[in-house]
This record gives C-alpha cells, sequence and structure tokens, in this order.
C-alpha cells in the first residue's frame, strides 16, 4: 500500500451561521468535480481519488488566500471560486509533469550521447 505523501488539514472553522449540510453538499461537489478532472487526465481511479482528496482536503491553494478547498468552502466561500482553485491546481500538475517529463527526455539523451 503506498503512503500517503500528504497531510490533511484538520483545523477546518465553520463561519458562524453557515448552514452544515449545504457546506458538506458543496465539499462533496468539488470533490467529485476533481475526481472526474483527474479521470479525464487518465488517472486511474484509485490515484484519481487520493489526488482529488489531496487537492480539496490537504493542499493549501494561493488562489484562495492559503486555505485548502474545504477549508475555504467551510468559512463561506464560494463553490465558483474553490472549481477555479481546482482546474488551477490541474492545469499547473499537468505542467509540472510536462516539465518532468522533458527533464527525463534530456537527462536521457546526455547519459546515451556519454557512452
Amino acid at each position: 500500500m503506498a503512503k500517503n505523501t500528504f497531510k490533511i488539514k484538520d483545523n477546518i472553522l465553520l463561519s458562524r451561521g453557515i448552514q452544515l449540510d449545504r457546506t458538506e453538499e458543496s465539499v462533496h461537489r468539488c470533490f467529485l468535480f476533481a475526481f472526474t478532472k483527474f479521470e479525464e487526465e487518465e488517472f486511474d481511479t484509485e490515484a484519481a481519488r487520493m489526488e482529488a482528496t489531496k487537492v480539496v482536503f490537504g493542499f493549501p491553494n494561493d488562489f484562495i488566500n492559503g486555505s485548502t478547498i474545504a477549508q475555504w468552502l467551510a468559512t463561506g466561500g464560494d463553490e465558483r471560486r474553490a472549481i477555479d482553485a481546482i482546474k488551477d491546481y490541474i492545469i499547473e500538475a499537468k505542467r509540472i509533469k510536462a516539465i518532468e517529463k522533458e527533464v527525463k527526455t534530456i537527462t536521457a539523451r546526455v547519459f546515451r550521447s556519454g557512452s
């Protein structure tokens, strides 16, 4: 079993007067959105679930004031902005993945030509 490389934040404070059931639904919708987006990026189901969990519960996002998606929604944040933050995370992850692939290719060429 793979060891989790992220830590789920546990200090989510609800804003005063917020309806817990609506917050739960909102977090669930964001999680499902992230899950389907990662599956569209050809992650297998388990990896997509782990990445969606990471982006919603464990990754502080600069786009929403350094909070996780769940923290943002629990404090009364806008769901549309949370979904935009998920999209930004996926775009950034794809860019990093492309850079890592390019570095691997260049490294392989260097070592192949040096032999």
